[in-house]
Formats: C-alpha cells, structure tokens, sequence
C-alpha cells in the first residue's frame, strides 16, 4: 500500500534507555510504551499500575542483571539459612553432681556429672519416657576413680557391649529408649 505524504505514523511512547519504565503518569489505560533497548513492552492497567507485557522467556538480559539478580538470589538465600540456624535448638549444657533418676527435662540435652554417681533408668510405668528419647553424658569430675554409673530399675534392660559404668573422667555415654523398657547404652564405658 502506498503512502500518501500527508500520512503520519503512529508511534507509541518510547525510550532507547537500558531499564527505563514508563510511570503512571505517562500512560492512558490501554496505551502502550516501549523501551527499544530492552525490548520490554508497558501498558497501563485500569488499576493505574504499569504492567509489562512481554514475557521474561523474550528478554534479553545484560550481564549487569544476572550478576545482580544473583548476588540478590545469593543473599537471599544466606540471610535464610542464617534465620534457619539462629532457630535450631541446640541441647542444654546441664550439671549434675548427685545421684539422680534420669529426667525427662534431660531428653535431648548434655548432662556434665562433676562427681561420682548413679543415673537410675526407672521403669515405663514409673516415668513415661518416650520411645526414641535420648540422653547424653559427660563425666567430668576430673578424677577417673570417680566413675557415673546407669542403672536399671526393676524390669528395664538397658542393652549394651561393654558394662554400665564410664571409664574415665572425659568419658561420654548416650542413653536411648528403643522400647518401652529397653535402652542401649553407648560410649566409652568399662567392660563388665
């Protein structure tokens, strides 16, 4: 079709410069804009928002926005991990320099026995402990004649290979429930 000279092309509101957005105020509802550097098309919805129109599979993106968006992904992802781990609970450290029955406040925890004694495991029907349960400890009392002990109340059987006692101070044990009054014991104990 041929041209008149009186005729007028019609051209939409346009930029050649990299990331340039047109605003609210530069657009009609329904008018278009088109930034030629980046090959992005806008218009404004009847919300007054400018929306883009060309999908992210048809941009072509600069090596200044990959790295940001990376570094934006990277951090993003750090600051969530650091979240995550500032969440975690970690066991309590707990002393114990007497004889004791072993608690339910200790499941999960480090208990640091500072003298010689005996941890009795009571039965289930004593003090509900639940299957899995698990107890760390850690003789510390510095003197290695001075040993911590577990013990079996009546009807528990608290597996283990070597004996039910620490060999020396330094010495750690765990204690875990595996049924309903059956344990195993392990760590650095003295053989029976």
């Amino acid at each position: 079709m041929a041209q008149s000279s009186s005729y007028t092309p019609i051209q939409v509101y346009r930029s050649e410069t990299p990331d340039a957005e047109p605003s609210a105020g530069n657009l009609a509802v329904g008018e278009l804009a088109v930034n030629i550097a980046d090959g992005k098309i806008f218009t404004k919805n009847t919300a007054g928002e400018i929306v883009e129109l060309t999908g992210a599979s048809s941009h072509v993106h600069t090596v200044d926005q990959i790295t940001n968006l990376t570094t934006e992904i990277e951090t993003t992802v750090e600051t969530e991990v650091t979240n995550q781990f500032a969440t975690i609970e970690r066991p309590e450290v707990i002393t114990l320099a007497t004889s004791s029955d072993l608690l339910a406040a200790w499941e999960g925890d480090v208990v640091s026995c500072t003298a010689q004694l005996t941890i009795t495991v009571q039965p289930n029907s004593t003090i509900a402990l639940p299957t899995g349960y698990i107890a760390h400890f850690h003789h510390t009392s510095g003197t290695d004649g001075d040993v911590v002990t577990i013990a079996a109340g009546g009807g528990v059987t608290i597996n283990t290979a070597e004996g039910l006692t620490t060999r020396k101070s330094g010495s750690a044990i765990t204690l875990i429930k595996l049924d309903t009054d059956t344990w195993a014991l392990i760590g650095d104990l003295v053989l029976a």
